[in-house]
């Protein structure tokens, strides 16, 4: 069975609301990697941040679900922003053998093989989206610079 290690985010959901004009595309969403090492976890966040689109969105990436995707398109960066918005899930394929306690394995790096799939794209029905998926881990195709506090989206 797999398991989600990592959660990327980038340049996704705008702060202003789905009706907002493009010239005014803030996300919400800028670069966020949430790290669950392969472990349960709660994502705790005020009303209105976010939660049900960055889940629809994991899950749209997974399953391809048409109403999924369309709704997850909506919320992505407009073309003229002038860099795409990308949904990634590192997934891990846990090594044979390797204890499947969560109580023993808690903190712990899970020993295994990783798989990045994803989305990429901007939002509107003309405009292109792309699905891919790789063996390896993010860090192997990097979608943004952090550099301290200071975040450079890559196109």
């Amino acid at each position: 069975m797999s398991l989600i290690n990592r959660i990327e985010i980038s340049n996704f959901v705008c702060l202003f609301g789905p009706e907002a004009p493009d010239k005014d595309w803030s996300p919400q969403f800028r670069h966020n990697l949430l790290n669950l090492r392969s472990h349960s976890a709660a994502i705790s966040m005020p009303n209105g941040m976010g939660k049900t689109s960055l889940a629809d969105a994991v899950i749209a990436v997974l399953s391809r679900d048409r109403t999924l995707v369309t709704q997850t398109r909506e919320k992505m960066a407009p073309a003229l922003y002038g860099a795409y918005s990308h949904i990634r899930v590192e997934l891990k394929i846990p090594s044979a053998g390797s204890h499947n306690d969560m109580l023993v394995n808690n903190g712990e790096e899970i020993p295994g093989e990783t798989w990045v799939f994803g989305i990429c794209g901007f939002r509107g029905q003309s405009q292109s989206m792309t699905f891919y998926y790789y063996k390896g881990r993010l860090d192997d195709c990097p979608v943004a610079k952090v550099d301290g506090h200071r975040i450079t989206l890559l196109s």
